[in-house]
């Protein structure tokens, strides 16, 4: 699914450009052809248009698209009301492009050991492991 989105984000993303690339070759054979006496050719609108309204729907189609991978939790946060109430657990979700976005969380126990002692040059076989209440 990452695959899927990353896909269409980039197929979105080289349909602006290329739109882009449109405009900006046709500014330069009209520079040209001004500069030669030539009659100027006109601007491609229709066709960057065309281009650009296709890379649109790809690029929010891919934005739409989170995973929330193994171990961890989602929240979706969006940008005027804050969070949602659903915790979103691993797996794909859809979310709404540019209002809304995905914050991960670890839910995984966390072990942390602790030495007693300042010396942390030797292996100290009194070391304390331990794992706290709330995880």
């Amino acid at each position: 699914m990452i695959l899927l989105r990353y896909l269409l984000v980039f197929t979105g993303i080289s349909l602006l450009v290329g739109a882009a690339a449109i405009l900006i070759w046709d500014l330069i054979q009209i520079i040209k052809a001004r500069r030669e006496g030539h009659d100027a050719p006109e601007l491609r609108w229709h066709a960057a248009r065309r281009a650009a309204m296709c890379g649109v729907v790809p690029l929010l189609l891919g934005l739409s698209i989170t995973v929330v991978p193994s171990g961890n939790a989602g929240v979706r946060v969006n940008q005027f009301a804050g969070t949602r109430p659903a915790t979103l657990f691993p797996g794909v979700h859809l979310v709404t492009p540019l209002l809304e976005h995905m914050e991960t969380f670890d839910i995984r126990d966390q072990v942390f050991t602790t030495k007693a002692g300042d010396d942390t040059s030797k292996p100290n076989p009194d070391a304390l492991r331990v794992q706290t209440r709330e995880g």
